[in-house]
């Protein structure tokens, strides 16, 4: 083929022009942030839930929550430096442990005094 006329590689596409996720009916949709909660859900909807245990990996929650401690202190200075304040900064981070769902509602963000 010609150069610029070549298949778009799959690898490189986004996801929405290489699968069409429109185009789905779903019976389900979860959300990563319920993804417990909706798994559990789902498969009691399909009289599976007997049949299949799923155990929280907790050393892995708690190795993630690690991480992002680590990354908030790694980040904190170059944060202020662009305007934002210390309680923002731990915001952030707050919610970005949330929707990554190692903290659970209703947890709410302690108050911090700097």
């Amino acid at each position: 083929e010609e150069i610029g006329q070549s298949k778009p590689d799959m690898h490189w596409d986004t996801v929405y022009r290489t699968c069409h996720p429109c185009m789905i009916k779903y019976d389900f949709i979860g959300k990563m942030e319920s993804f417990n909660d909706d798994v559990n859900l789902f498969l009691h909807q399909i009289n599976a839930r007997k049949d299949i245990v799923l155990h929280e990996d907790y050393t892995s929650k708690l190795d993630n929550i690690l991480i992002e401690v680590q990354n908030f202190y790694d980040r904190v200075k170059k944060a202020v430096e662009c305007g934002l304040t210390f309680e923002e900064i731990v915001k952030r981070y707050w919610e970005v442990l949330f929707h990554k769902n190692l903290i659970t509602p209703p947890t709410t963000l302690p108050n911090i005094q700097k």
